[in-house]
């Protein structure tokens, strides 16, 4: 391992940083702000670190209604993790004002059509930089 390494972002996605819990997600939907930019709608719920799980967490949904096939669901969620770990992860890295609290979102796409790569990328950078300014 290089010296460099070790100041690094890391960029891989692991299982602690996407939400597994149902009350969680309710309660990002009841409680939490909503931005908007077309075509995804990103619901943002800062909640208070306990013990285990101290990093921001994600989650991401496609409805059914929009995408009847789970291929193409399956492609738009992969789409949309892929410019979050890539690009915009480190924009909601945890600072010493929200040392307390993570950051929990919810992505939805609400398009009609399967993305292409580049319009989720400018879409998802401007969606996280208006939630670090909520943060």
């Amino acid at each position: 391992m290089l010296p460099e390494e070790d100041s690094l972002i890391s960029l891989s996605f692991k299982k602690k940083e996407r939400i597994s819990s149902r009350i969680l997600l309710q309660n990002i939907i009841a409680k939490g702000t909503s931005l908007f930019i077309y075509p995804i709608k990103c619901y943002v719920l800062l909640v208070p670190v306990k013990g285990g799980h101290d990093c921001n967490q994600i989650a991401i949904s496609v409805p059914k209604r929009n995408f009847k096939n789970a291929v193409d669901r399956n492609r738009i969620k992969r789409i949309i993790r892929e410019t979050y770990r890539l690009n915009n992860k480190h924009v909601l890295l945890p600072s010493t004002s929200v040392a307390t609290n993570k950051v929990a979102l919810l992505f939805v796409y609400v398009g009609k059509v399967i993305p292409d790569y580049k319009l989720v990328e400018r879409v998802m950078v401007d969606l996280l930089k208006k939630v670090s300014h909520l943060v």
